[in-house]
């Protein structure tokens, strides 16, 4: 027996997995999750928890294998944040369910980055649902021809749908709140001087791209240009507002920012920090609940540089009314960010729009 939830509820995961653990009836059982999702993992009886991170660890590996048998249950969460086949978890995780017969997959999105990295979650339940033996294949995007002769790009959504729907569920009509809005910053000619400069420095200074993005981007996002534009915008708006950077350093500056010229409605906090989740004490567990009518706008200050999975976690939280705004300087690497991030964001929820519908015809 094989499943995959997608859902934005904690409560939906929780239920789903309970009953597929019923449905299953296995030997012993296994959750995979998360470290830093430690105090939302639904308290599971019979249930070996370990995470993502532990699986590396030799003893830790080595104990799993020794408990599993064919007649076990595999639950892997969130599985999409770590899409990189070449990892020593993917290959340990992919080794474990090709022996097991009960798996599930649990997460708020099909995939991360891109679209040929659904092919890493749904290679734990079975590779074929894509209908592809390797990753490499199905990365280069082939033509396929279906029954009646027509020739479709095997990545577009609703080719791809279509084979999911047997086995994967989805419980949200779509990923994105619709009311969204790009927020365009000029920046000052001093600041475009400043900028040019910096860039030669880093280029001097490094041969790889990462660094030079990340000091880069952290350069531009401290501008006054872009500070000013938020107030701005800050001041039109009304109800309860979120401010997302990338670190809780960079959060503590715009707090006082803002703060300087008497805003105070706004939250300021990192991506990692994201929305706080009201804790609810229940029988068996500690569930966390998010108020979803908390925030009337949510800012993405700016884009994330590395792990934009936790700009899904927010979005995931925030209320289908809420109002996006996204911000986006003329500087080339706040082009770029913005760039990788709108095209992660627009290929999610073309195939969970896709996806719902394809599971409800």
């Amino acid at each position: 027996m094989i499943g995959a939830l997608y859902s934005k509820s904690r409560e939906e995961k929780d239920a789903f997995i309970r009953d597929f653990l019923r449905r299953a009836k296995g030997s012993t059982a296994i959750y995979v999750y998360p470290k830093n999702r430690e105090a939302e993992r639904p308290r599971l009886e019979h249930v070996y928890p370990v995470t993502f991170e532990d699986i590396s660890k030799r003893d830790e590996w080595l104990y799993i294998n020794s408990i599993m048998n064919r007649d076990s249950v595999l639950i892997v969460e969130n599985p999409s944040r770590y899409p990189k086949i070449t990892s020593t978890k993917f290959a340990r995780l992919k080794r474990l369910s090709m022996q097991i017969e009960h798996k599930a997959v649990v997460d708020i999105v099909p995939f991360t980055l891109d679209i040929q990295y659904l092919y890493t979650p749904l290679a734990y339940l079975d590779r074929a649902i894509l209908g592809y033996a390797h990753y490499y294949a199905w990365r280069e995007n082939y033509y396929e021809q279906d029954a009646d002769g027509v020739v479709h790009s095997s990545h577009d959504f609703d080719i791809v749908a279509d084979k999911m729907k047997d086995a994967c569920q989805i419980t949200y009509p779509a990923f994105l709140c619709q009311n969204r809005k790009t927020i365009e910053v000029e920046s000052a000619e001093d600041e475009r001087r400043a900028y040019a400069k910096k860039k030669e420095q880093l280029f001097a200074k490094y041969t790889t791209p990462q660094p030079i993005v990340t000091r880069l981007a952290d350069f531009n996002h401290a501008l006054d240009s872009r500070s000013d534009r938020l107030i701005e915008l800050l001041m039109t708006l009304r109800g309860k507002t979120l401010v997302l950077v990338n670190l809780g350093i960079y959060a503590r500056r715009l707090r006082k920012k803002l703060r300087d010229v008497g805003i105070k409605q706004a939250r300021v906090t990192s991506y990692q920090q994201g929305i706080p989740r009201q804790k609810k004490h229940q029988s068996d567990q500690l569930a966390f609940h998010m108020p979803r009518d908390s925030y009337q706008n949510c800012i993405y200050f700016e884009s994330p540089i590395v792990k934009s999975y936790f700009l899904l976690d927010v979005e995931s939280l925030l209320p289908p009314e809420c109002n996006v705004f996204h911000f986006k300087s003329d500087m080339k690497v706040d082009q770029h960010l913005y760039g990788l991030l709108d095209h992660e964001l627009q290929q999610i929820d073309g195939l969970t729009k896709e996806l719902y519908h394809a599971t409800r015809t």
